[in-house]
């Protein structure tokens, strides 16, 4: 059964304005950004991020628990997690060198520092895909990230404080972004990307899916036995 066929026969179970949705949303998401979170401990800090990565339509969050256990609070999440890829791993060199066959550019999210060639918000025009690499609350990111980073990007401030909270700072760098890429074709993702996404989804949407694809995969085979 290829991808179209499995999608429509799932879509066909759901109401046509759920069906109308999903199929509305996953145009509007992105690969061509994604967010690497390092060592967060807040579980609000945590939720606040998955909730805005959904909202800016980014699919794909990479979470490196170095130290920390990753834990949303699905509170405050509001269940953003469901329609994310959420990938998770203790190693940052695993991360890095997925990212890297991906072909993004590792962009460390930085305080001002005279010891990186920094760019600034909202100057900073990305031409290629980009993975936004965010620090722990208190440390920031860690060497290993500041030695790797292609790229170093920071927003500007103008009070006391030397940086935003975490999750504030995923929310305005994304916003910056998503606003200045969205008319890009390359921003979206491909047609096999939406039916893999889609497929995502209606796999968690519809309860007892494993069931029904496969009384669905056996009808098809018949079909093709007897035609």
């Amino acid at each position: 059964m290829s991808k179209k066929q499995l999608i429509k026969q799932l879509t066909n179970l759901l109401t046509n304005e759920r069906k109308n949705k999903l199929l509305e949303k996953v145009k509007k998401r992105t690969r061509f950004l994604t967010v690497v979170i390092e060592d967060v401990y807040q579980p609000h800090n945590a939720s606040a991020i998955l909730r805005t990565c959904d909202a800016f339509g980014v699919q794909d969050v990479y979470v490196i628990e170095k130290e920390n256990k990753f834990q949303p609070n699905r509170g405050v999440s509001l269940g953003a997690e469901k329609w994310l890829n959420i990938y998770t791993s203790k190693n940052p060199q695993e991360i890095y060198r997925t990212l890297k066959i991906k072909g993004y550019k590792i962009t460390a999210t930085i305080p001002p520092d005279k010891k990186y060639p920094y760019q600034t918000l909202p100057e900073f025009k990305p031409k290629e895909k980009l993975a936004l690499v965010f620090g722990s609350e208190l440390e920031g990111l860690s060497r290993f990230w500041l030695e790797k980073a292609d790229l170093y990007l920071t927003i500007p401030m103008y009070g006391f404080v030397e940086s935003f909270n975490i999750s504030v700072s995923v929310a305005i760098i994304l916003y910056d972004l998503v606003h200045k890429l969205k008319n890009k074709k390359e921003f979206y993702l491909s047609s096999n990307e939406r039916e893999e996404i889609l497929i995502y989804w209606l796999k968690k949407e519809i309860r007892g899916v494993e069931k029904i694809e496969e009384k669905l995969k056996a009808q098809m085979s018949k079909l093709k036995s007897t035609s």
